[in-house]
């Protein structure tokens, strides 16, 4: 049976303490800063925030924001794991994982990438010497 792969209510509430709620839009403070964001993160569109997103967005609920919130992960880290990652993973690794893309974009989990060969190489078993080996990576 396949796993099954998405982000945990839990996951998403640890996303969505880090990256702070807003009710309405706003210019985020990140790389390429500017663009206009809602939520917990949730990118309207590129470029900076217009009165007209004010009056189209108006203000969301925290619920709404972890809704969209699970949207972008599923875009941005979901189906990067299914197409990339070909270990087991527990559902905290899962999260993890998923937090990475949702602030690096599908593209930190792409083919051949580091991150991605670190994971795909995980040892079996667990323990110290596990962690050792997925830290040498």
């Amino acid at each position: 049976m396949a796993q099954t792969i998405a982000l945990s209510p839990a996951g998403a509430k640890f996303i969505g303490t880090l990256e702070g709620f807003r009710a309405e839009c706003y210019d985020d403070g990140g790389p390429g800063k500017g663009n206009c964001t809602i939520g917990v993160g949730h990118l309207v569109h590129l470029g900076v925030t217009k009165p007209a997103d004010h009056k189209q967005w108006s203000t969301i609920t925290y619920e709404h924001a972890l809704v969209l919130l699970q949207a972008d992960a599923h875009r941005n880290g979901v189906v990067a794991i299914e197409q990339n990652i070909k270990v087991p993973l527990t559902q905290p690794q899962i999260d993890a994982l998923i937090s990475l893309c949702f602030n690096t974009g599908p593209g930190a989990l792409g083919p051949g990438h580091a991150v991605t060969n670190a994971v795909n190489s995980k040892p079996k078993g667990g323990g110290a010497a596990a962690m050792q080996a997925w830290r040498s990576v």
